[in-house]
């Protein structure tokens, strides 16, 4: 049953009967995965897993890693230099510098000491403008930037929510604003300042 389970999830059909040598680097990669899953184990560890791989045996790789975690129960240990191999299969990293462990918890719990959000308003009316600026008084470190009839506020993540709340509130500032737009740092752009790399 285990067996018949990865063949078909991990396309394995055509594979059964053929040489090693004959296979790519993804297929060796994912009669290996089989040969591993078949006593279906608690604790998989894997090194750089997709390294090597394609788009498309990225992916595939990434859903078979998610899906046995969620169907089984797997624990997946996951050594990647790949950002998309965290996002797409793990909830939990831990991030190492310095032979120390600098950080231990949920993907989106990390941050970086100068961490910053961004709220785009594009107004609809004027008049909206003046009172964003008021209602930022009430908040600290705190940026904006007007253009014409854009405003771009700069904050911390953990501010957005009440920033927002309290703009929403105000019946005749929302009702003067045409588009909301909010950006985050990416993971990578996270992690290249956490290891004191420049963004490219």
């Amino acid at each position: 049953q285990q067996l018949g389970f990865l063949t078909d999830v991990l396309g394995l059909e055509d594979l059964l009967q053929r040489k090693v040598r004959q296979m790519s680097l993804g297929q060796r990669i994912r009669c290996e995965l089989a040969g591993v899953m078949l006593h279906n184990p608690e604790l998989l560890i894997l090194d750089e897993p997709t390294i090597g791989l394609d788009i498309r045996g990225k992916k595939d790789l990434r859903e078979f890693l998610r899906r046995i975690g969620n169907e089984f129960g797997t624990t997946v240990i996951l050594s990647s230099h790949d950002v998309l191999d965290m996002e797409s299969v793990c909830n939990r990293a831990l991030l190492l510098k310095d032979n120390s462990l600098h950080f231990d918890g949920a993907i989106d719990q990390i941050e970086t000491p100068d961490e910053v959000a961004a709220i785009s308003f594009a107004f609809a009316e004027e008049k909206a403008i003046a009172k964003i600026k008021v209602l930022l008084q009430n908040f600290e470190k705190v940026e904006i930037e007007i253009h014409d009839n854009r405003c771009l506020v700069r904050t911390h993540p953990s501010h957005v929510p009440m920033f927002l709340s309290e703009v929403f509130l105000d019946s005749d500032l929302a009702s003067g604003i045409g588009k909301i737009e909010i950006f985050h740092k990416s993971l990578e752009e996270k992690l290249q300042e956490f290891y004191g790399e420049k963004p490219k």
